[in-house]
């Protein structure tokens, strides 16, 4: 950038600042880092092996079998589908949640 700064009552075009390659990146060279960052996904599982079958993971570190199927696709270039609860699975979850709340309530009261 060029500021006109004052000089023996003449104006000289000085430059104040160099542009920065940083914050005058081509518009297009934004968009497609943009793409290729975007086709990364978010993992929070703890086991990133590829196949399942050949995971040499600890125990702690492994998904349950019912969640493996889940994982798969979310890894795989998939298509918009949407399905339904799986009500049967959902209702099983909650009752072994409850009964492992249960279960440290009467440890604690135990103690």
């Amino acid at each position: 950038m060029i500021f006109p700064t004052p000089f023996n009552n003449k104006i000289l075009d000085t430059p104040y600042l160099q542009p920065s390659p940083f914050i005058f990146k081509p518009y297009q060279e934004k968009i497609s880092q943009f793409k290729d960052e975007s086709k990364k996904l978010f993992d929070n599982c703890s086991c990133k092996c590829c196949f399942i079958s050949q995971c040499q993971c600890e125990m702690s570190r492994k998904k349950p079998a019912i969640e493996r199927d889940f994982l798969e696709d979310q890894r795989d270039p998939r298509g918009m589908i949407i399905a339904k609860v799986d009500e049967a699975e959902s209702i099983k979850l909650q009752k072994q949640y409850i009964r492992k709340e249960l279960k440290q309530r009467a440890e604690v009261s135990q103690i």
